[in-house]
């Protein structure tokens, strides 16, 4: 994937929670540039999210633009709308997760539950952010 620009807009900042990797400005903005982007976690290192129809998992770092603005949203300064470019991500390929001996034993049952599937959703869970960089202070 070549490097992508992103546009963050006051709906974006306003759709936000402050302190939440899952749900902040640059996370919405990704989803909407990128519709099938799932499990997308933002912080002051790394931007991630995981396409399953590309079946990659892309990771790039955060430029300094997104950086000042996530300090400055999570300390409760207000953010003007911004756009900045995303550097080249890297890639891996996504695999199925090993089986466990409750799935083998449940697979020789006949009661096999699949631990990967397509039309999964992606669940919605809270990363809290927390900052520590010594070049922000």
């Amino acid at each position: 994937m070549p490097r992508m620009k992103l546009t963050i807009t006051s709906a974006n900042i306003e759709e936000s929670i402050r302190n939440d990797a899952n749900h902040c400005m640059i996370a919405t903005a990704i989803k909407e540039k990128i519709p099938t982007a799932r499990w997308v976690l933002v912080d002051l290192q790394s931007i991630r999210w995981t396409d399953r129809v590309a079946g990659q998992r892309f990771v790039c770092l955060t430029p300094k633009p997104a950086q000042r603005a996530l300090l400055d949203y999570d300390k409760g300064l207000d953010v003007k709308p911004f756009n900045f470019t995303l550097p080249a991500p890297q890639t891996k390929p996504i695999t199925k997760r090993p089986k466990t001996k409750k799935a083998k034993a449940a697979t020789k049952k006949g009661k096999a539950k699949k631990v990967y599937k397509k039309t999964k959703v992606a669940p919605e869970r809270v990363v809290v952010r927390s900052h520590g960089l010594r070049m922000f202070a």
